[in-house]
């Protein structure tokens, strides 16, 4: 079995004061070379009492609103304050509106 010859147009390395460049440009690169499973956090609107039930209903409305996008993403009630959202593709963007949502 041969050994295909290495592609060096495809090779795109990080640029060598990546961590001096600014925040955005820093997750910018990150961003681009990210695979696999993200996780992370929304904090709710404070000032509002939510019951866990409330919590739980606005997590499967956000995953089904989600999947209408053709994006997967899974919302779990966390806390009385916070959803957290596992994506399976690090790659994909949660639009604005949801996080300027009402809820």
């Amino acid at each position: 079995m041969q050994s295909q010859p290495f592609d060096h147009s495809s090779f795109d390395p990080p640029p060598l004061d990546l961590y001096e460049s600014d925040p955005s440009a820093f997750e910018a690169e990150m961003l681009k070379r990210h695979t696999g499973l993200s996780i992370g956090f929304v904090k709710l609107r404070t000032g509002v009492r939510r019951s866990p039930e409330m919590v739980v209903e606005i997590a499967m409305k956000w995953s089904k609103v989600t999947k209408t996008g053709s994006m997967n993403v899974r919302f779990t009630g966390f806390d009385s304050n916070a959803l957290m959202y596992t994506m399976e593709s690090g790659q994909d963007i949660i639009e604005v509106c949801i996080m300027n949502s009402k809820d």
